[in-house]
């Protein structure tokens, strides 16, 4: 079944108030599917706390080493083209006509 609701997340560099004795605030792993994070992109992630005080997973987790152009590619491009299409969440076509 194919889903029409994604979860994505980008992480920003810490600012100083939050590195820890220049440990990350967080870990990014890429899912089973997946051996290494490639180009700051994780599929299937779990990001959890350093201090392991909670855990979140993601369909796709953009590091703080993705440029914009990686993260464009894979989430604004894909989007675009399906508004560009005239598909609708539901599935349903819509065309623009001139009246």
């Amino acid at each position: 079944m194919e889903t029409h609701v994604r979860v994505v997340a980008r992480f920003r560099p810490p600012v100083t108030d939050e590195e820890f004795n220049d440990q990350p605030v967080f870990l990014l792993r890429p899912g089973d599917n997946s051996n290494a994070i490639d180009s700051g992109v994780a599929e299937n992630a779990t990001v959890e706390s350093q201090d392991g005080r909670w855990t979140f997973e993601f369909d796709t987790a953009f590091s703080e080493e993705a440029s914009q152009h990686v993260v464009y590619d894979r989430i604004g491009h894909p989007a675009v083209q399906d508004v560009l299409a005239g598909q609708t969440p539901e599935n349903r076509i819509y065309h623009i006509l001139k009246c």
